[in-house]
């Protein structure tokens, strides 16, 4: 993440005519991105202090090149006020201050890449109030309200108003451009007049599934673990499973003592299924996207998604705080 920072400041600064005063901060997240090359840095393997270290370095670095983007999207572009800038970096626990607390605000997406891209943008929100969501040509997009998975609101450290995401399509990013959506909240009168109708992502029972027989995913009623995959018409059974491993205990004064840890994996016997008493599964459907919320256990969840008219079916999975009451350390493996 911090290299593509870093990448689309290095290419919105060749785009100014005044990027090169901005090299100063711009250098500041170069310098620390070659720290984080570092193996420790790459895998996790290093301890707490030396991560939380770590963490400081990349955060500075990056609110550096965060001032240096957001001027210098005000030189390529009249009207976008720099002192309102702001990025929202806990979107993967749906966190953001500016969409969840703002009655109208400018979303503006870069695009690093060299050709056009078409995103799915998810936005976190309350749930009781309805959006709007305006492109470049004064067009509103259709929209879809996302109620978030209970596993996200428990979420340790999680600070958030938002039960809900918005979620819209945003076609043809050109490439090393950006595009800027106007969003805003309605009021009261008309969330109540639109409550009924509006895409809310309705919940469904039966079946459990997302696609189509032409790429689609259906759950099996009796065991969550169990799916059909469908792609063109032929259908593939599938397993899918969350076990973990115990972890070898040890004080490595000897082979045969030698624990596992952060550069050993040593477990101790066959791994352990997790998802014995798995709750059924909810399922979530709407104009934008298609979504399956399970939820393993109390600390292991996952999202299925399948966008419309997209080729892809995404598993997000969510892991932890893995419990250590009993003192055991553990290996997780979804399989």
């Amino acid at each position: 993440r911090g290299n593509n920072y870093l990448q689309a400041c290095k290419q919105l600064a060749v785009q100014s005519l005044t990027g090169a005063k901005y090299e100063p901060k711009i250098t500041v997240l170069r310098e620390t991105m070659g720290v984080m090359q570092h193996h420790d840095a790459i895998t996790g393997t290093e301890k707490q202090h030396v991560a939380n270290d770590y963490a400081r370095l990349l955060s500075e670095a990056i609110e550096e090149c965060e001032d240096a983007s957001c001027s210098i999207l005000s030189d390529l572009a009249t009207g976008i006020e720099t002192s309102g800038c702001k990025s929202c970096h806990l979107l993967n626990i749906s966190q953001c201050e500016v969409s969840e607390h703002s009655e109208q605000f400018v979303l503006t997406l870069y695009n690093p890449l060299s050709r056009p891209v078409t995103e799915f943008v998810r936005l976190p929100i309350t749930a009781e109030t309805a959006y709007t969501v305006t492109d470049p040509w004064g067009q509103n997009l259709t929209v879809q309200f996302v109620p978030l998975p209970d596993a996200v609101l428990r979420i340790p450290g999680r600070e958030s108003s938002a039960t809900a995401e918005l979620v819209f399509q945003a076609d043809d990013i050109p490439p090393l451009g950006y595009k800027s959506y106007l969003i805003t909240k309605q009021p009261s009168s008309y969330t109540n007049s639109l409550r009924a109708k509006r895409s809310a992502g309705s919940e469904t029972e039966a079946p459990v599934d997302v696609g189509d027989r032409r790429l689609g995913l259906t759950i099996d009623d009796s065991d969550p673990k169990r799916f059909v995959l469908h792609v063109d018409n032929e259908d593939i059974p599938l397993i899918q499973e969350f076990l973990y491993y115990k972890s070898m205990p040890g004080d490595n004064s000897k082979d045969s003592k030698r624990a596992s840890g952060a550069y050993i994996f040593r477990p101790d016997g066959a791994p352990i299924p997790l998802c014995n008493n798995q709750k059924k599964p909810r399922r979530v459907s709407g104009p934008v996207v298609q979504e399956i919320h399970e939820e393993c256990n109390e600390w292991v969840s996952q999202v299925i998604r399948k966008y419309n008219g997209n080729d892809n079916i995404e598993f997000e999975w969510l892991v932890g705080p893995i419990p250590d009451d009993d003192k055991i350390d553990k290996k997780i493996q979804r399989k």
